[in-house]
């Protein structure tokens, strides 16, 4: 977006190498890891690690197409629960996510793996294969389809980091989330970077 133009003028890394896996996972070095595309380093003092809450803003898409199935940078009509689209397009809402262990329907591990290592202010590009992403069923995601068996491409910005919880990382926000009853979205396009 170009709010946030300014963060492209840091030097870019491009590789291709998988991001190390966990201990006793596949991955490292082999194809079930993820494979970053484009790497710019933020300016954060902390990489983030297991056990963070990110707050980021993010465009999952399937790799190799423009089929957009989840962002937060708003702008395209999403599907509701019930599978109906909306008129009205989603709005740009950055999502907190908890790096763990834990499933969290929605979220492939290849996504927490690949914010992983990150630092505050940096953008990254990777790829997931299927074994870190939703595997060999089609999965029906907010603004689209995901065939089995897909390799996902995911466009990462690491807006805020936190080893202690959601206040430090909401701090000036609060009127922006999804939680509860009724989403509210003031002040999300004003968030910038922060550590």
């Amino acid at each position: 977006p170009p709010r946030r133009s300014a963060l492209l003028g840091s030097a870019a890394l491009l590789c291709s190498q998988p991001l190390p896996s966990r201990a006793g996972e596949g991955g490292g070095g082999g194809g079930g890891g993820v494979r970053v595309v484009e790497d710019v380093v933020g300016f954060g003092q902390r990489e983030a690690r297991l056990g963070n809450l990110a707050l980021v803003a993010f465009k999952g898409t399937v790799d190799g197409t423009d089929t957009v199935f989840d962002t937060t940078y708003g702008g395209l009509p999403a599907r509701t629960n019930n599978g109906q689209v909306t008129v009205k397009p989603a709005p740009l809402a950055p999502r907190v996510v908890a790096l763990n262990d834990s499933p969290v329907p929605g979220v492939p591990a290849g996504l927490l793996r690949g914010i992983t290592g990150m630092r505050v202010g940096g953008k990254r590009t990777f790829v997931v294969p299927p074994e870190l992403g939703f595997g060999p069923d089609p999965v029906g995601a907010p603004f689209g389809d995901v065939p089995g068996n897909a390799y996902l491409r995911y466009d990462v910005e690491l807006l805020r980091l936190s080893a202690s919880g959601p206040d430090r990382l909401m701090r000036g926000i609060s009127k922006c989330g999804t939680g509860g009853a009724a989403p509210q979205y003031e002040g999300c396009a004003d968030i910038v970077p922060e550590e």
